[in-house]
């Protein structure tokens, strides 16, 4: 149970620590928790995919989850706990979302009329 939360949790510490070597800003406790969950989602997801695509009926057995397999999981997931903060840091700096909402304009008299006409 130990081993497992290891290597489910342990390796966004890396990326986290990379992370924030290749920042230039300062970063408050609210972004470190929400840098440290995306990267526990992609480095689980991508050691997943990877384990997925190289043998797909073992990952369906979670029962015979084995210490060989913990460390070989844990492996793969410090190995993509390395390259990860380096793709995120390219989106964060790159891409730039931006989510506009406006709100509705109340309608004039002028404007119920021209409705009213239309219809």
């Amino acid at each position: 149970m130990m081993l497992e939360f290891i290597c489910y949790f342990m390796p966004a510490f890396i990326s986290l620590s990379i992370f924030r070597g290749l920042g230039k800003k300062d970063y408050t406790a609210k972004d470190y928790i929400i840098y440290y969950g995306i990267f526990v989602v992609t480095n689980n997801l991508f050691t997943l995919t990877m384990i997925c695509l190289k043998n797909f009926n073992e990952i369906l057995y979670f029962d015979r989850v084995g210490i060989t397999y913990l460390f070989k999981y844990l492996i793969m997931s410090v190995v993509f706990s390395i390259i990860t903060p380096f793709i995120v840091n390219i989106l964060s700096t790159n891409v730039k979302l931006r989510v506009e909402v406006l709100k509705g304009e109340k309608s004039s008299k002028e404007d119920k009329k021209r409705k009213k006409n239309n219809i």
